[in-house]
């Protein structure tokens, strides 16, 4: 499938402060001027240049590039604004055209070898005569500018629900595990944050819903990151997708063109799990609450911490919805994946 090149974890955080800025200005649109007054706020010896103008962000949509922009720059805006105690801007802000082109072009012009497209890269296409200050010795970059943003597994590795390998695994602390699931009412930690993980990826694909195929692709980018950064999870794991040559990045290309099969019902509130009800959040549809909360209740049927494979089975009970229809724009058979993961 050739290389994908992901927007930085630095690159990133500069976008959702990008958002910020333009709701403090009261803007309906968040444009350049918004992204370089992010990274003089956020990059001490950064000195703003001119705006490069739109001449030679020529707009190529489509492929990788298109969809990756696109989709970081939802996200981004999404979580700028997504607390639920903060107004939702609903669309009276959004992103400008020149914004999605120039990200476009900075992917396409990032070195083979690299993973990710920094902040840098984005300001090279957007900035002429930008520089740093005066006896800095050059531009201090955001932290993380070099690495692809992987927030699921940032959070499970600070508090140790993950652990890289061959370490030696350092289980969470007791009273972590029972704090946490006490607010979730007994969700395990990693299938909580799964749950959160196809939130952000039915954002990233604009869809107004959460359905068991962004259960699927929580699964592949769980799988996917512990992969790349040689990591395993304290409870036991396998994998079910990238084994069978499945990646994160042609799932979600495939899920664009995949047909939503899993009906027009939207699940009711569930006590304890404010992500699916946060109006800031889309909702779920009946069939992906189901299946999140089935494979809560059959892990802990089975005495075992609820994971990947419990969620990624429950997806797959229901034939022919969104989950199955995913696999198979993949060419992988869903009833074999269903087998390996009972």
């Amino acid at each position: 499938m050739g290389q994908h090149v992901f927007v930085a974890q630095g690159l990133y955080r500069i976008l959702v402060g990008a958002c910020q800025v333009a709701k403090s200005r009261q803007q309906a649109t968040i444009g350049a001027d918004d992204i370089q007054e992010s990274m003089r706020r956020r990059i001490p010896n950064f000195v703003p240049g001119r705006l490069a103008g739109a001449g030679p962000l020529a707009d190529r949509p489509g492929g990788w590039a298109g969809f990756e922009a696109a989709a970081t720059l939802r996200q981004a805006r999404w979580e700028a604004f997504r607390s639920p105690g903060r107004r939702r801007p609903g669309d009276a802000i959004h992103w400008g055209d020149d914004v999605p082109a120039a990200i476009r072009r900075a992917i396409d012009l990032v070195p083979p070898a690299r993973p990710a497209v920094g902040t840098g890269d984005l300001a090279a296409v957007l900035f002429t005569g930008y520089s740093a200050l005066p006896g800095t010795g050059g531009i201090a970059w955001p932290k993380d500018d070099d690495r692809p943003l992987r927030p699921l597994t940032d959070y499970l590795l600070h508090w140790r629900y993950v652990t890289p390998d061959p370490q030696p695994q350092q289980k969470p602390p007791a009273r972590w595990v029972s704090a946490y699931t006490s607010l979730t009412a007994g969700a395990d930690v990693i299938l909580a944050n799964l749950e959160l993980e196809a939130i952000r990826q039915a954002v990233r694909l604009g869809r107004d819903r959460v359905t068991t195929a962004d259960l699927v692709l929580a699964v592949a980018a769980f799988e996917d990151e512990l992969a790349a950064r040689r990591l395993r999870p304290v409870q036991a794991h396998r994998s079910l997708l990238t084994v069978r040559g499945l990646t994160s990045a042609d799932a979600v290309l495939a899920a664009t063109t995949a047909t939503d099969t899993d009906g027009p019902a939207v699940a009711g509130p569930a006590r304890r799990r404010a992500w699916r009800t946060n109006p800031n959040n889309p909702p779920w549809s009946t069939a992906a609450a189901a299946a999140a909360d089935q494979a809560r209740t059959t892990a802990a049927a089975a005495g075992v911490p609820a994971g990947s494979a419990q969620l990624l089975s429950a997806a797959l009970t229901v034939p022919d919805n969104a989950a199955w229809t995913l696999l198979r724009a993949l060419h992988t058979d869903p009833s074999e994946v269903l087998r390996d993961a009972a």
